[in-house]
């Protein structure tokens, strides 16, 4: 975003330099400052008149639709209120005429005294599509005083809260609520004061409508009676951008008359895509991030090859090397980068003195070749401790079986384990020893979980003797272990379950696509937005690579075939999973006809964009090829395709078997014949979204995934409803225009089958005969042996020849041919046919992804 602030004398007067210590923004306007743009003047209510059983009309000239007595609601000149003498009474007011909006926001003073017993709410609703279905972000306030803030779902479910909101009471509140996608968010604050930056709850309802109107709720809760609420500057906002500044550039006239501040800003992503670094791995993520029973000692080992030490990963003495490890070698293990193989060496690591508990633990991931094994009773690490069982030593056995033995403080053994029953050769291992003081003795327990999941365990007891801490631990102390890769290797104060970090061993491989978007940034400490659905899953995914966080973002969508932008309320990366924006309603219903369009539409049909022949790959894994060889964008060399146009991807799916369904997906995306435009531009300050502010509103409020169409183009060869899905757009502000154009694909791939809702098109079916313009007794050939329905009650239904709609009232015929009896030129198209022209059902769909 790009905009210029006035900074001479008849505007800011200085106030806009960020260095300007008399500036009322000094310290505030600078890089980094956030930066919010709204539009918030189109709907609003003052309450400024006097209305007697009922709200009338907002100062902006929405007409109010009551749920409840009209004699309950009142405007008094300056508020509105509404007051309900019944106890476990609900009444609403809302604006039902702005039913088709879709991200807004919602502000009002809401007033509401502590009630005498429970508690009572006052809200304001979203999405509503009825008097009963709607989303809401309520204040709710109980005897005792306490303000909550609490977010409802469609049934009137709690989704977040009720949360307590410190420093707020009074009677007298600001509530602000935000819709945006599936995500709803809101915030409460004492009348009069800043609105905080932070939004104080958040939560996602995927039973939502994608649009639905706004509105107020007040709730009396059990035994109040004759409660009053108030309400007072009711407003609508529709957010348009939300990001940082990133460069001031202050500039002068020639004769210092006058000056401007140049403000260039960016989102989240603008940010997170410049000169991040990757993420530690999963491992050392998952490690450092432990918030019970945290490391005392901790040692990745993903050091890089030239490494003289391996750094400790929590802060702390690294730990020393003798002789030369194969650092940053192994990569097999799917939560951790390149470990490195013992190759004789000896790592040393001291442990910090800690206050010991009576159960510890140490862990470490480990891989030994199969192909290479150590030697029967190569010692693998030695654990030194200040009790009186001083040395405890892990060996590995001939099969991959081990052995633990102890020393004392004289260096005298005291315990052999004996062999004990694992295969260690040739897993991928996430390792644990512990040892727990029991009384006078010491119980001590060896686990291991393989990477994909299988655990296995032995323990036992070594009699009169003490642990107390560790404070040592040696990998390799007689250089036995070549061929074996170690790494992560932490100790911790308490014993807790092998599998506490099961899901992180195996990389997250499987994680759907929303799960991992929303545990990244809840990770980075990042707000998100979301739009999903409870219809579709989506993608399971294969292991999270080292990446940085916005590479791993746009990685997780690629793999779902979802979409990836921000947030325009706040500072956030927003998520559209695939399913989200299949069958949707449309949010903005434009028309050639009313002139909605400005500059009018410019069709582009360019075969770069053609992509034919698509192999899709899977990240470490293998690949599908979809050729499309019928059609009018098949391979076949022209007039009878476009030739063959490679494309493809590589995507970070959990199982082969998905890159054959994204393969075919992609392909149908790259070679359906339908409009594309290079842009849809629209012009809210012209005249028709001036007369009709409502569509500009809903133009407002619509986003990426949304579903836009176009009508009224009969006289541009437009003779089918134009449905296009928006994948971006370009926004222009100024005092004479305010153009928007969207970025958009066709919609109809988003527009998969629904069971029982759709009807499958026929895969050979041609006309019998020659048609002219107004037979409407067709015959045609069916070459798939597939006949179509002759019930009538599955009638009427329509067909598609040529670019004519008809609409089918009967079919009849036993075999092939068949007879159908048509309405021609339904959507305007007059034209012959001939024998042997396709037939198909109309608004053809396909399988979703």
């Amino acid at each position: 975003m790009s905009f210029t602030l006035g900074n001479g004398p008849r505007d800011g007067d200085g106030d806009y330099s960020p260095l300007n210590p008399a500036s009322p923004w000094y310290g505030h306007f600078d890089l980094g400052a956030p930066v919010r743009h709204t539009i918030d003047d189109l709907v609003y209510d003052l309450y400024g008149r006097i209305v007697v059983d009922g709200w009338s009309s907002t100062t902006s000239g929405h007409v109010w639709t009551l749920s409840g007595t009209a004699s309950e609601f009142d405007v008094g000149g300056s508020t509105g209120t509404i007051t309900i003498a019944a106890a476990s009474t609900t009444r609403r007011a809302y604006l039902a005429a702005l039913a088709g909006l879709g991200d807004y926001e919602v502000i009002a003073d809401l007033s509401l005294a502590t009630p005498a017993s429970g508690n009572n709410q006052f809200g304001l609703t979203l999405r509503g599509t009825s008097a009963t279905s709607h989303a809401t972000v309520e204040i709710d306030v109980t005897s005792a005083g306490v303000v909550r803030l609490a977010l409802r779902d469609l049934d009137g479910t709690y989704l977040d809260g009720p949360t307590t909101v410190a420093g707020v009471g009074g009677g007298a509140y600001t509530l602000h609520a935000l819709v945006e996608g599936s995500t709803i968010r809101g915030k409460l604050y004492n009348q009069g004061d800043p609105e905080p930056y932070d939004w104080t709850s958040a939560d996602v309802s995927t039973s939502m409508s994608r649009v639905g109107w706004p509105g107020v709720r007040a709730v009396t809760g059990t035994g109040n009676t004759n409660v009053t609420y108030t309400i007072d500057n009711f407003r609508i906002r529709f957010p348009r951008f939300f990001g940082e500044i990133t460069s001031l550039v202050e500039e002068d006239t020639d004769d210092g008359v006058d000056s401007w501040v140049r403000v260039d800003a960016t989102s989240i992503l603008g940010r997170l895509g410049t000169g991040q670094e990757a993420l530690e791995s999963v491992m050392r993520r998952a490690i450092t991030r432990l918030t019970t029973n945290v490391p005392v000692a901790y040692w990745p080992c993903e050091d890089d090859d030239n490494a003289t030490v391996l750094a400790s990963g929590i802060g702390g003495p690294a730990m020393t090397i003798l002789g030369e490890p194969t650092l940053s070698s192994f990569s097999e293990f799917r939560a951790s980068k390149a470990l490195p193989l013992c190759n004789g060496s000896t790592w040393t690591g001291t442990v910090p003195t800690y206050s010991g508990t009576s159960a510890q633990q140490t862990r470490f991931l480990i891989h030994v070749s199969a192909t290479s094994p150590p030697a029967d009773g190569s010692q693998i690490c030695l654990f030194r401790t200040t009790g009186t069982a001083r040395l405890w030593g892990l060996y590995f056995l001939t099969g991959g079986a081990m052995k633990i033995i102890a020393d004392n403080q004289s260096g005298v053994q005291v315990y052999d384990s004996g062999a004990l029953g694992f295969t260690l050769t040739g897993n991928k291992i996430w390792l644990s020893f512990e040892l727990t003081q029991v009384g006078a003795d010491i119980e001590w327990d060896l686990a291991t979980l393989v990477e994909d999941g299988a655990g296995g365990g032995a323990s036992g007891t070594l009699a009169g003797y003490t642990f107390g801490r560790f404070t040592e631990i040696i990998i390799n102390d007689k250089g036995h272990l070549d061929q074996v890769a170690i790494g992560h290797i932490l100790v911790q104060n308490a014993v807790d379950s092998l599998f506490t970090l099961a899901t992180q061993l195996a990389g997250y491989e499987g994680e759907t696509a929303i799960g991992r978007f929303e545990r990244l940034c809840g990770e980075e400490e990042v707000d998100q937005a979301t739009t999903q659905t409870p219809l579709v899953t989506s993608a399971p995914l294969g292991i999270q690579r080292p990446l940085n966080f916005q590479a791993l973002l746009e990685e997780l969508t690629e793999a779902d075939q979802g979409m990836l932008g921000e947030s325009r309320a706040l500072l956030a990366p927003h998520f559209w999973e695939h399913g989200a924006l299949y069958n949707q309603t449309a949010v903005i219903a434009l028309d050639l006809a009313a002139k909605h369009l400005s500059p009018t539409l410019r069709r582009t049909l360019d075969t770069r964009e053609v992509a034919n022949d698509v192999t899709v790959s899977r990240t470490g894994g293998s690949s599908a090829r979809t050729v499309i060889d019928s059609g009018r964008r098949a391979t076949a060399q022209p007039p009878n395709g476009v030739g063959r146009r490679p494309g493809g991807d590589t995507v970070s799916v959990e199982t082969d078997a998905q890159v054959e369904q994204i393969s075919a997906w992609q392909a149908y995306q790259r070679t359906i014949v339908e409009h594309r435009f290079d842009k849809v531009w629209v012009d809210l300050a012209r005249k028709p979204f001036v007369d009709d502010p409502i569509l500009a509103m809903e133009i407002l409020s619509a986003d990426l995934g949304d579903k836009l169409t176009i009508d009224g183009g009969e006289s541009r060869g437009f003779y089918e409803l134009i449905s296009q899905l928006i994948q971006g757009y370009t926004e222009e502000i100024n005092a004479r225009v305010h153009r928007i154009g969207f970025t958009t694909s066709p919609a109809v791939l988003y527009d998969p089958l629904v069971w029982d809702a759709n009807r499958w098109d026929s895969g050979g079916t041609t006309l019998n005969e020659d048609l002219d313009t107004t037979e409407t007794s067709v015959e045609v050939a069916i070459s798939d042996g597939v006949l179509w329905t002759t019930s009538a009650g599955h009638m009427p239904f329509d067909i598609m020849i040529g670019g004519e709609r008809m609409t089918v009232t009967a079919v009849s015929g036993a075999s092939s041919p068949q007879t159908f009896t048509v309405t021609r030129s339904v959507n305007g198209v007059v034209k012959t046919h001939d024998l042997g022209d396709e037939v198909h059902v109309a608004d053809e769909r396909t399988w979703g992804l």
